[in-house]
């Protein structure tokens, strides 16, 4: 008779091991749809943080930068990148690699270097694609010579 009260015990306690695990499961359930809304939320509120954790790391480590000019570097940046450039990305790596300081304005001046060098195109906020560099035949004397009139 000991055996079958134990038994009726195990199973009693099993079922209500089910239920608390049924409502823990609710629980959980009602917790993970409430935080998914509060991630919602946030990444309505903030989009730069989102961007920011998509952001691809460069390829180009700075000691291989230091020394260049801005635009050297990066044109440098941009070859080693599948001829894209990042400006908030090239800032930080610029100023690791001592090319240039941050400062409030550093994101203006690598827009303006970037401008002036016309040497990118804007593919879309913040990023811009390498042009391709033109043929040294185009840049020879010969090519630019006036056509004579007859």
């Amino acid at each position: 008779m000991s055996e079958t009260s134990q038994l009726d015990q195990l199973t009693a306690l099993r079922d209500r091991l089910q239920l608390r695990q049924e409502k823990y499961a609710q629980k959980l359930a009602e917790v993970e749809e409430q935080l998914k809304a509060v991630s919602l939320t946030l990444s309505l509120l903030n989009p730069g943080e989102e961007r920011e954790a998509e952001e691809q790391p460069l390829i180009v480590a700075p000691n291989e930068i230091r020394g260049m000019t801005q635009v050297e570097a990066l044109v440098y940046i941009a070859r080693n990148n599948a001829n894209r450039v990042k400006i908030v990305s090239a800032k930080k790596l610029l100023a690791k690699a001592g090319v240039m300081k941050l400062t409030k304005n550093s994101y203006n001046i690598l827009y303006t270097v970037i401008n002036r060098s016309e040497k990118f195109k804007r593919v879309g906020p913040g990023e811009y694609e390498l042009l391709p560099s033109p043929s040294p035949l185009a840049l020879s004397p010969l090519a630019i010579r006036k056509p004579s009139v007859a």
